[in-house]
């Protein structure tokens, strides 16, 4: 029951960004608020759950990619910089906004999960670096 409930916020994120209510995920899902307060105890935490869903993604998806042999230090490198994960269309400017707004602890959550997870991409800059792929460059500009 919690996934439904999870999944259901995420339609009405899409269509209502954060503004949606608990009524909204009653009247989609057919169930009471008794019931999803049995599974959820809040509007933030569902969505605190969704954020760590994508970061849960954002990891799988980097340890694949790290763990390819058959792909060079600089294709990983590139890829690394494109992972998205599954649910980035849930954050928009307007999503962002809205967390910052009303969840300042998710909003925090939300830049540390774009702003950290680099250690893969050190681990291949160092290599290449030290084997001359390419000279060395500003990374906290590029992932700015």
């Amino acid at each position: 029951m919690k996934q439904a409930i999870l999944r259901a916020a995420e339609e009405e994120i899409k269509v209502k960004g954060l503004s949606f209510t608990m009524d909204d995920l009653v009247n989609r899902l057919g169930i009471s608020k008794k019931t999803i307060y049995q599974h959820i105890s809040s509007k933030e935490q569902i969505i605190g759950e969704i954020l760590l869903e994508m970061k849960a993604d954002i990891d799988r998806q980097q340890t694949l990619l790290f763990n390819q042999n058959e792909i060079g230090i600089l294709d990983k490198m590139k890829g690394l910089i494109k992972i998205l994960p599954e649910k980035s269309h849930l954050i928009t400017p307007i999503t962002l906004n809205q967390l910052k707004r009303s969840f300042p602890n998710l909003y925090t959550m939300v830049n540390e999960i774009y702003h950290s997870n680099w250690e893969r991409f050190d681990v291949l800059y160092e290599e290449g670096v030290k084997n001359k792929q390419f000279q060395p460059f500003d990374k906290e500009f590029l992932r700015e």
